[in-house]
């Protein structure tokens, strides 16, 4: 809702974050957008990131091009209806661009936290560059890759990611092997993408 400006640096506000409590505010969200453009009335530090109401898809395409043009990551959707939750959830949506390509399977790195004891992230060549992808897989998948690390070696990995001019790919997110292109089939059980 908010950007703030203070000694050269420029802070996003997502939101109230629950009016300065972290937890559930079952107040709506065209409610708490409101409080932000109380507070930031008069403030020349803080300054409300606009906001639109869309109704139509072309409505949303032109805002989400708007924002690129200038120089924004993207978009988050809200239901305006929508509760604060402190967690992910089906309330908010981003909107990315992304784009898809294929890396050359390495190895592997182990899981941490919830992912201990399986996959962790496919360390891939891509466009001559060391990449990780550790997003998307499901927990069959993570399992089933790392008990069987050798069938996925030197297969091409396609997946998504976000397009940043400072790096090569960021935030990659696992689509799929590439098994079609390989005389080789997945490992027995496998029943991943």
């Amino acid at each position: 809702f908010c950007l703030s400006r203070g000694l050269g640096d420029v802070y996003k506000r997502q939101d109230l974050e629950a009016v300065e409590k972290f937890g559930r505010d079952p107040t709506p969200q065209f409610e708490r957008r409101q409080v932000v453009l109380d507070v930031c009335r008069n403030r020349e530090a803080i300054i409300p990131v606009e906001a639109r109401v869309v109704r139509t898809s072309d409505d949303l395409e032109a805002f989400y091009r708007e924002a690129l043009d200038n120089g924004l990551e993207g978009l988050v959707l809200k239901d305006p209806n929508s509760p604060y939750l402190p967690t992910r959830s089906s309330l908010w949506a981003k909107m990315k661009p992304t784009k898809t390509a294929e890396g050359l399977v390495e190895g592997f790195a182990p899981g941490k936290g919830k992912h201990e004891g399986r996959l962790g992230a496919c360390m891939l060549r891509y466009e001559g560059s060391k990449v990780e992808c550790g997003g998307g897989f499901t927990d069959h998948e993570r399992k089933m890759i790392w008990r069987n690390q050798s069938a996925f070696v030197g297969l091409n990995m396609e997946f998504r990611y976000q397009p940043d001019p400072a790096i090569k790919a960021r935030f990659l997110v696992f689509r799929r092997f590439r098994w079609d292109q390989v005389d080789l089939q997945p490992p027995q059980g496998y029943k991943g993408r």
